[in-house]
C-alpha cells in the first residue's frame, strides 16, 4: 500500500508530505483547491510523462517520493529485473525529480533507474484512474482490453500465442510479397553476386597464397642475377679446371702446414680450423650447385602471375577490401546474401507453405480465442449488470459484443481478418432504462452513468487483480442524490482488504473514508501554496459540511454527522 507521499516544488506545492492508511483514503476539497495535482505527482511517480514543466515557478527542480509498503512476488522479480534488492520490511520508495531544462531521473529505493523498471514495478502495486479514464474507456481497444483482462492463464496463452503467429504471418507473406515485387532486381543482384563469388573463387582461396604469388613473382623477377650470382659462387668456391677456387687455397694452406703437424699446439689449433674452414665451404658448394638451374628467366610465367596479382587487387578495391583475408571474407557474405535471395521455385513453394500453415494454425487461435471470448463476455456482462444493481442501476441492460473485425490480415476459407488481438473486437452495449435496447456506450450513456460502469468496471476487475492500491480521480463525476449512497457503500467495500485513493466532490464518500484528507490553497509571502491536512472529528465533520453546501448551518452539521454514522454500517 501507499504509506506516504511527498511533493516538494510541484507546480503550486511548496513542501507537502501526505500519509495514507489501509482502507479508504479521500482528498476532498473546493473545486481547484489542488486535489488532483496531488493525484497528477503520484502518477509521474509511478512513471507517466509529464504534460508540462511540474516545476515550481523559481525553482530548480521538482521531487516527488512515494513510499509503498509491498513484497509481493510480483513487486520482488520487478525489482530483481531492475538490478535492485527487495527491502527487508518491504519498504518501496519511487522517486522522480525534474529540473527546470526539462530533464528527469527516476529512482527506486534510491538507485537510479530507467523509467521502464518503474513502470514496471508500478504495474504491481497501484492502479490509477484518473480524470480521463472514462474516455479510454469508451475506445474499443480498451474495451477489449477489459473483456480479455478478465480471463485465466489459458485465455492469456491464446492472447500472446495470436499476438506472436499474427506478427509472424505478416513478416513471413511480407518477404513473399517482396520476392514477387521486386524478382527482377533481386535476380539481377544473384546474378552479379555469382559472378563476384566464381571471379575471387578463381583468383584465391586462402590468405596464404597471396603471400605465395608475391614470393614467386619477385624470384621470377630477379630470375637471370639470381642464376648468375650462384654460377659465380659456386666457380669460387669449388674447385674446378676454370682457375683456383676457395678450396684449392684450403687444400694448399693444409699442405703447407702438414710437415710440422704435431710440433706445435698453435699450428695444430689452425690446422683445425682450416679444415672445418674446408667443410663449411664445401657445404655451401653444395648448397649451390643444387640451386644451379633452380633460377631461371621465365617471362611467360611471369606475366601469368603478375596478371594475377594485378586481378586480385582490382578486386579488392571494387569490394572495397583492404586486405585478402577481407576480400575472402566479401566473397563469404556474398554466398550468405545470395543463399537468402534464392529464387528459385522451390524456396518460394516453400514459403508460400510455410505461410499456408502459419495462416492455418493462426485462424485455429483466433477460433480458440472467440469461443473462449464468448464464454467470457456473457460472465462478464451478467457480472457487470449485478455491480451495476449495487450502484442504483438495478433496469440498467449491460452486454459486451463480439464484433468480428472487417481489415486486417485474411486467414482461413472464410475469410477471418486478423489483427494482434483476434478476429474481433469487443463492443460495450449499454442501457440505463429498462425496454430499451442496449447501444454502444459513447452514444447514451451520461456522465454520471460512464462513471458507474467504469466503477462496476473496476470492481469485477479487482476482484481477479492482486493490485493492492487502486486510486480513483473524481470517479462520482455526474453523480448525485441517492446513487452517491450507493457509489460511496461500493468504493467502501471495493477498499475493504486493500487500499483506495479518492478524489471526490460527495460528502457520501467523504463520509465513508477511513483517512480524510482535506487539501485547500493559502497564501503565503505572496505566492500561493496547496497544502493538505488530515481531519478528523470536528474537523471532519465541518468538512463534511463544507461539502454539503454550507458549514456554518447547523443542519449541514447534523447532516454530515448523520452521514458519517451511516457510513459506518457499510
Amino acid at each position: 500500500m501507499l504509506a506516504e507521499f511527498r511533493i516538494r516544488n510541484f507546480a503550486l506545492v511548496e513542501d507537502m508530505t501526505v500519509s495514507f492508511s489501509e482502507g479508504l483514503n479521500v482528498l476532498t476539497g473546493e473545486t481547484g483547491a489542488g486535489k488532483s495535482v496531488i493525484v497528477t505527482a503520484l502518477s509521474l511517480a509511478l512513471g507517466a510523462r509529464p504534460a508540462a514543466s511540474p516545476v515550481r515557478a523559481g525553482c530548480d527542480a521538482a521531487r516527488v517520493d512515494a513510499a509503498f509498503r509491498c513484497q509481493s512476488p510480483g513487486v520482488i522479480k520487478a525489482l530483481e529485473d531492475a538490478g535492485i534488492a527487495p527491502d527487508e520490511d518491504g519498504t518501496l520508495i519511487l522517486s522522480r525529480e525534474f529540473t527546470a531544462s526539462g530533464r528527469s531521473t527516476a529512482r527506486i529505493n534510491h538507485s537510479m533507474v530507467p523509467l521502464s523498471a518503474v513502470r514496471a514495478l508500478a504495474e504491481e502495486i497501484i492502479d490509477l484512474h484518473g480524470q480521463y479514464a472514462h474516455q479510454a474507456m469508451l475506445r474499443l481497444t480498451d474495451q477489449s482490453r477489459f473483456l480479455d483482462a478478465t480471463g485465466g492463464a489459458a485465455h492469456r496463452a491464446l492472447l500472446q500465442a495470436m499476438a506472436a503467429q499474427h506478427n509472424e504471418l505478416r513478416e513471413l507473406r511480407a518477404r513473399l510479397q517482396e520476392f514477387r515485387d521486386n524478382a527482377e532486381a533481386l535476380e539481377k543482384e544473384a546474378d552479379m553476386l555469382r559472378f563476384r563469388i566464381k571471379e575471387i573463387g578463381d583468383l584465391i582461396s586462402d590468405p596464404g597464397e597471396f603471400d605465395k604469388l608475391r614470393q614467386e613473382i619477385k624470384t621470377l623477377e630477379r630470375g637471370q642475377d639470381l642464376a648468375d650470382a650462384v654460377n659465380s659462387a659456386y666457380a669460387r668456391l669449388r674447385a674446378s679446371e676454370s682457375g683456383p677456387a676457395a678450396q684449392d687455397s684450403l687444400a694448399r694452406a693444409r699442405a703447407a702446414l702438414q710437415p710440422v703437424a704435431g710440433v706445435s699446439p698453435e699450428l695444430d689449433a689452425v690446422m683445425a680450423q682450416i679444415e672445418e674452414a674446408d667443410a663449411l665451404v664445401d657445404a655451401a658448394a653444395r648448397s649451390l650447385g643444387a640451386m644451379r638451374g633452380a633460377f631461371e628467366s621465365n617471362p611467360q610465367r611471369l606475366e601469368e602471375l603478375q596478371d594475377r596479382m594485378f586481378q586480385i587487387k582490382d578486386l579488392m578495391k571494387k569490394t572495397g577490401s583492404g586486405s585478402v583475408a577481407a576480400l575472402l571474407d566479401f566473397k563469404a557474405k556474398s554466398a550468405e546474401r545470395l543463399k537468402s535471395i534464392s529464387l528459385d521455385e522451390d524456396s518460394i513453394a516453400a514459403l508460400e507453405k510455410q505461410a499456408a500453415d502459419l495462416e492455418a494454425r493462426a485462424a485455429d487461435t483466433a477460433a480458440k480465442l472467440t469461443k473462449s471470448r464468448r464464454a467470457l463476455a456473457d460472465k462478464f456482462s451478467r457480472a457487470i449488470k449485478s455491480e451495476l444493481k449495487e450502484l442504483a442501476m438495478p433496469g440498467a441492460a449491460f452486454k459486451a459484443e463480439l464484433q468480428p473485425f472487417d481489415s486486417g490480415l485474411p486467414a482461413g476459407a472464410a475469410p477471418v481478418f486478423l489483427r494482434p488481438t483476434g478476429a474481433e473486437r469487443v463492443a460495450f452495449l449499454f442501457s440505463a432504462n429498462p425496454g430499451e435496447a442496449p447501444k454502444p456506450l459513447d452514444q447514451i450513456a451520461s456522465g454520471g452513468e460512464i462513471s458507474r460502469v467504469m466503477l462496476a468496471l473496476k470492481s469485477l476487475l479487482s476482484s481477479a487483480d492482486d493490485v493492492p492500491t487502486l486510486v480513483f480521480d473524481e470517479i462520482d463525476a455526474g453523480i448525485g442524490g441517492e446513487t452517491a449512497h450507493a457509489i460511496a457503500r461500493k468504493l467502501a467495500r471495493l477498499a475493504s482488504g486493500r487500499q483506495v485513493l479518492c478524489v471526490t466532490h460527495l460528502a457520501q464518500i467523504a463520509a465513508a473514508a477511513n483517512r480524510h484528507l482535506a487539501v485547500s490553497k493559502k497564501t503565503q509571502a505572496k505566492r500561493t501554496v496547496i497544502y493538505a491536512r488530515e481531519v478528523d472529528g470536528a474537523d471532519r465533520v465541518r468538512e463534511i459540511a463544507r461539502m454539503l453546501g454550507d458549514s456554518g448551518m447547523q443542519e449541514s452539521h447534523d447532516l454530515a454527522q448523520k452521514l458519517i454514522e451511516q457510513a459506518g454500517e457499510f
